[in-house]
């Protein structure tokens, strides 16, 4: 199930395969069509994350939300805080449709480098199956990411 938390902090690995150059423009370009769907998605979070925080954060006199030097959000008072962030993981829990697979073979990279390592896929822990075809035969590597299989 794909959901904001996964959306998050899926981004790096997307963003190197985005960087990557492929044998044909099929692969880019179902990637570039995924990205504008997470820049969407991305965009309708911030926009209930900021809806969030000027419901729950302390104002200044402008009616502007406080926010620390440390970039830490001020409360007025605890009860506030606890349920700004029982909200925030509310919405980061929520699942996100309208994903759909990538397909990408390890002969479409045109650099064998550029294809994500093991550790990179491990570092985003647990969620989705990742799998990459290689001499004919499938390993699979966990990863925490937003739908893109790569097979």
């Amino acid at each position: 199930m794909l959901t904001y938390n996964y959306l998050l902090q899926s981004a790096p690995l997307y963003n190197k395969l985005l960087q990557t150059n492929f044998t044909s423009f099929k692969p880019p370009r179902n990637l570039m069509i995924q990205k504008k769907k997470i820049d969407n998605e991305l965009s309708i979070y911030l926009e209930l994350e900021k809806k969030l925080i000027d419901k729950y954060a302390k104002k200044d006199d402008n009616g502007q939300p406080i926010v620390g030097e440390d970039g830490i959000i001020e409360f007025d008072s605890e009860d506030n805080k606890a349920e700004y962030i029982r909200e925030i993981i509310e919405l980061n829990n929520t699942t996100i449709d309208n994903f759909e697979k990538v397909t990408i073979y390890e002969d479409n990279f045109r650099n064998t480098n550029d294809i994500p390592s093991p550790n990179e896929m491990f570092s985003f822990r647990r969620s989705y199956w990742l799998a990459v075809i290689k001499n004919q035969r499938l390993f699979f590597y966990l990863i925490r990411a937003f739908y893109i299989l790569i097979e």
